[in-house]
C-alpha cells in the first residue's frame, strides 16, 4: 500500500493491517490486548508497523519438506 506521493506507509491501522495480512481486526486487537504484536499507540488510535506485520508472516511461514 502507498500514499498518493509514491511514499510506502510504514504504519497501518488495524483495518490496513487486517486487509493487508488477511488476519480479522478482531484477531489483531486481540493479539494486541494481550500484547503478542508488537503496536504503536498514540492517543486512542492503534497501528501496526508494516516490519511488525512482515516479521509475523516470515516467523509462521512452514517450509515445504521438499517435493512429493
Amino acid at each position: 500500500m502507498s500514499v498518493g506521493t509514491g511514499i510506502e506507509k510504514r504504519l497501518f491501522s488495524i483495518q490496513e493491517a487486517a486487509a493487508y495480512t488477511g488476519f480479522s481486526e478482531h484477531t489483531l486487537y486481540d493479539w494486541i490486548y494481550k500484547r503478542k504484536i508488537e503496536h504503536v499507540k498514540i492517543s486512542r488510535r492503534v497501528f501496526i508497523s508494516r516490519d511488525t506485520l512482515e516479521n509475523l508472516i516470515t516467523s509462521n511461514t512452514v517450509k515445504a519438506r521438499g517435493i512429493i
